[in-house]
């Protein structure tokens, strides 16, 4: 029997796939072959190791997540919008949404601060703000009142 034999059947030989005349002359290689108990031995111990290492468990939700990649092929092939396609649509509508509602808010303000400008006599939005809003009653103020007389004297 020669080394060649040995490598090739070392997996059949722990797995009790020999005959028994083919068992018996493995064992009596190894016996004289110090190559090939030592390879045997390293076979063996690697062997074992895989033997005790549990089986790997899949993950308990890939048929789940399977069947939702089905479904969203199924989606794409029947011409409906893509859920990230919808995404997208909901993100426009949401920015034209924000849009509108700041053109309306201008609008309706310079509306309002030009009909309160006509309303009180003034000629332009500046007038109303200059005198009115920032500006207006400034006379009526004690501490403006009391340094304007100050500056007078």
């Amino acid at each position: 029997m020669n080394c060649k034999f040995i490598r090739k059947n070392t997996a059949a030989y722990l797995e009790h796939n020999l005959s028994r005349d083919e068992k018996e002359r493995f064992e009596k290689h190894l016996s004289s072959c110090k190559e090939c108990s030592k390879m045997f031995s390293e076979f063996k111990q690697t062997w074992a190791f895989l033997k005790s290492e549990s089986e790997v468990q899949p993950n308990p939700f890939f048929y789940t997540r399977l069947e939702q990649k089905i479904q969203n092929e199924e989606v794409a092939r029947s011409g409906k919008l893509l859920p990230v396609f919808s995404g997208v649509l909901k993100t426009i509508a949401a920015g034209l949404l924000i849009l509108l509602s700041i053109v309306s808010g201008i609008l309706i303000g310079t509306q309002f601060t030009d009909q309160a400008a006509a309303g009180n006599g003034y000629e332009s939005e500046y007038d109303y703000y200059t005198e009115s809003v920032y500006f207006g009653g400034i006379d009526n103020e004690p501490i403006e009142s009391y340094l304007l007389n100050e500056n007078e004297k």
